[in-house]
């Protein structure tokens, strides 16, 4: 992959510090796995032999593991109190310095959970039936999507766990639990890993099971890198880590990456300092002088009243209101660089 030195400047010149070039590490910080397959294949036992092991378990699978940690959860209101407390500085502090592995256990009963919480919310006895007939079903593919996007942001390698159902339209295995449910965990995981049972031994003890990761006409599975291994005989953590990173480096030196990146380094190009309302106002106020200048307050009174409406004024908006003085303020830029161009 080769960026041309005019695109790369022409770049840096018009989105300033809006845009990175992507870098990939071969950690596996931040990094999204979803393993899912039959019972009894190893996916909580596997689960548990990443390093720094902590479990939200929404299904009762865990009395056959030792030695990992375990966030007590009976409700979503466990799990989102959980998240809260993960995103604090402390957590946020441990992750820049190791791999801790949240792992979600029961990715369909994390549905349940949710459409509990929604119809508690709305005093409903179901989603169907909730929001006079029409449904809650917006309501709950929200609330799944914005404590799913919490968790994968605090830089945790996440695993989530869940089982296997035959899918009659697509006549194939896919992640069990309705698509609100799902899709926020499969469409934003790096790698999907589907189980298949290898049976037992001569002397009767379970075999590993294998690994997939690439769709096939009987099952779902993916990787977002091409230079994973498409399948783990012999599925252990272990095993499954060292196909990711394997991966990554014949990634790293195909693309001709040169230099190590850490973690850190690449949750750049997702990350950015948001402005503060009193810096966003004043930043807008440095314009209105500007627009002044220029004799065009018409113009920048048109720009204010297209996203606060008639009558308000920059100086009476709310710190809830960020997104429109973001939106004010690009605006404002924009045209400023069209009139100066036109003196």
């Amino acid at each position: 992959m080769a960026i041309s030195n005019d695109l790369l400047s022409l770049v840096e010149l018009t989105f300033k510090d809006k845009a990175k070039v992507s870098k990939i590490t071969t950690d596996l910080r931040g990094k999204i796995i979803t393993i899912y397959g039959y019972n009894n294949l190893g996916k909580t036992y596997q689960a548990s032999k990443f390093k720094n092991p902590v479990f939200i378990p929404f299904e009762e699978g865990l009395n056959g593991i030792s030695g990992a940690i375990v966030l007590k959860a009976n409700k979503w209101s466990d799990f989102t109190g959980h998240l809260k407390t993960l995103g604090g500085k402390k957590w946020a502090k441990i992750v820049q310095q190791e791999q801790v592995t949240i792992i979600c256990d029961g990715m369909e009963t994390m549905g349940r959970w949710c459409r509990d919480y929604i119809t508690e919310k709305f005093g409903s006895t179901s989603i169907k039936t909730g929001n006079k007939g029409y449904g809650l079903w917006q309501e709950y593919q929200d609330e799944m999507f914005t404590q799913v996007n919490t968790l994968l942001k605090l830089g945790f390698t996440v695993l989530f766990l869940g089982h296997e159902k035959f899918d009659k339209d697509k006549e194939k295995f896919i992640i069990e639990g309705d698509e609100r449910n799902i899709a926020p965990m499969r469409n934003n995981s790096d790698y999907v890993v589907y189980l298949k049972s290898n049976g037992v031994d001569e002397d009767g003890t379970p075999v590993n099971s294998s690994g997939y990761l690439a769709e096939t006409d009987d099952f779902f599975a993916r990787s977002r890198n091409i230079y994973t291994d498409s399948v783990i005989e012999d599925f252990t953590a272990e095993n499954l880590e060292q196909a990711i990173i394997a991966g990554l480096i014949k990634e790293k030196e195909m693309s001709g990456q040169k230099d190590d990146v850490d973690y850190k380094a690449q949750r750049e190009i997702y990350e950015g300092e948001e402005p503060t309302h009193e810096e966003l106002k004043e930043s807008i106020g440095e314009l209105f002088a500007q627009f002044e200048e220029l004799d065009k307050l018409e113009e920048y009174a048109d720009i204010v009243t297209e996203h606060l409406g008639e009558d308000i004024a920059v100086s009476e908006t709310t710190k809830k209101q960020l997104q429109l003085l973001m939106r004010i303020k690009q605006d404002l830029e924009e045209l400023l660089e069209k009139l100066e161009d036109e003196e």
